[in-house]
C-alpha cells in the first residue's frame, strides 16, 4: 500500500512544488477573479487546525501539519472551481482548471500518506 500512495515526506514535496507550479500557471494566465462572498471562509482557512475536527493524539506534528494544509488547499480548490475565474476565453478557462486539479490531486495524494497507517 505504501508503494501507492508514497512517503509523508514525498507527498508534502509534491504538495508543495504543486502548489508552485499551479501558482505560477496561474500567475501566467491571469485569471484572478475576487468573491468578496468567499473572503470570510479564505480568512477562516488561515488557522492551522479546523476547529470542527479533531486528529487522534498518536498522529505526529508532521502529519497533522500536512494534513492541514492539503484540506486548506482543496478548500480553497472547492471554491476557486466554482466558476472560470476571470478566465476570457475557453482555453483559459481549461488551463486554469488544469491547475487547480493539479493541486487538488496533490492534496489528496498527501492526505492520503498522511493518514495511512502501516500496521507490522
Amino acid at each position: 500500500m505504501l508503494g501507492s500512495v508514497g512517503s509523508v515526506a514525498d507527498a508534502e514535496g509534491e504538495l508543495r512544488t504543486a502548489l508552485l507550479t499551479a501558482t505560477e500557471a496561474l500567475d501566467a494566465l491571469d485569471v484572478a477573479h475576487w468573491h468578496p462572498d468567499a473572503a470570510e471562509v479564505i480568512s477562516s482557512l488561515r488557522s492551522p487546525v479546523d476547529p470542527a475536527w479533531q486528529l487522534p493524539p498518536e498522529v505526529d506534528s508532521r502529519r497533522a501539519r500536512v494534513i492541514a494544509l492539503a484540506a486548506r488547499l482543496r478548500a480553497i480548490v472547492g471554491l476557486a472551481t466554482g466558476d472560470s475565474g476571470g478566465a476570457i476565453n475557453l482555453w483559459q478557462a481549461d488551463q486554469r482548471a488544469a491547475a487547480l486539479r493539479h493541486i487538488d490531486n496533490a492534496a489528496r495524494r498527501a492526505m492520503s500518506a498522511a493518514t495511512l497507517v502501516i500496521r507490522r
